[in-house]
């Protein structure tokens, strides 16, 4: 909507301007070791939503989400736009590092992005996130 100021005309209070840390949201954690190339954290119990569902239509929305229980995992940050090589990239060399400290990975790993799609590259943060066992 344009508006234009004719000195009689209320103008309408301004919206904040909103930042990256309005938009972006990340799940609490515990730290429990840093090491030089990921962090080892304690995740509590959350619920997830599954992008993807097989069920019928009427059951997919409540199968959509489920619990997963408080997990120990290793997490590499990374800075980017967080692409598919750049994950697969941050993947292994999290796994190399893994390996090295006698870790094992279970499960799939996570891929984090938490900015929005203007954030310059530079600034934007990524991580990706494996369960290890505890």
């Amino acid at each position: 909507m344009v508006s234009f100021d004719t000195g009689d005309t209320p103008r309408p209070a301004r919206r904040p301007r909103r930042t990256v840390d309005d938009v972006s949201e990340q799940q609490p954690y515990d730290v429990i070791e840093t090491h030089d190339d990921f962090e080892l954290r304690r995740y509590p119990e959350h619920l997830v939503a599954e992008i993807s569902v097989t069920a019928p239509f009427e059951e997919a929305g409540s199968r959509a989400f489920r619990v997963v229980p408080v997990q120990v995992a290793a997490a590499r940050r990374f800075s980017g736009r967080g692409s598919e090589g750049a994950f697969a990239r941050h993947l292994r060399e999290l796994e190399s590092a893994l390996a090295s400290a006698g870790l094992s990975a279970v499960g799939s790993p996570r891929f984090a992005r938490f900015d929005a799609p203007y954030v310059p590259g530079l600034l934007r943060r990524n991580e990706v996130v494996i369960e290890i066992e505890a």
